[in-house]
């Protein structure tokens, strides 16, 4: 991790303690935009540094310092990152790839999937499934 945000989010969280703390008030020490705040506590999140919890405070997800995250029970931790339609669609491609399989297939689901998505105005982001899963 070479990242200062990362750095500055893992301290404050581990600060926090099990109160943790929403990329709203983490901007308040921070003072970067939303997108940069938002897509280091993914990678941290991926990283298993740091997880949200299913509660949400202000509507936001309130993120803890994996430090302290055993303190709650797990079905009220989110312990996996959501995989979004997109990152499902090049997962089943490396997949094919890595077996030896044919990419046509794969490649022309990915393209249909993507371009209906952008047809019905969804984000390529949007998480699949069920998001707590």
């Amino acid at each position: 991790m070479t990242n200062t945000t990362d750095i500055h989010i893992l301290k404050d969280l581990l600060s926090a303690g099990t109160n943790g703390l929403t990329w709203r008030e983490l901007q308040v020490n921070i003072k970067k935009h939303h997108g940069t705040i938002s897509g280091s506590l993914s990678n941290l999140h991926k990283a298993g540094d740091v997880y949200h919890l299913k509660a949400r405070r202000g509507n936001c997800h309130i993120y803890v310092h994996q430090k302290h995250i055993y303190r709650f029970e797990d079905d009220k931790v989110v312990w996996e990152p959501r995989i979004t339609y997109s990152q499902r669609a090049l997962k089943r491609i490396i997949e094919a790839y890595e077996s030896g399989e044919d990419l046509d297939g794969p490649i022309r689901e990915a393209k249909s999937l993507l371009q209906n998505l952008k047809n019905y105005k969804y984000s390529v982001d949007k998480p699949v499934d069920n998001y707590y899963k």
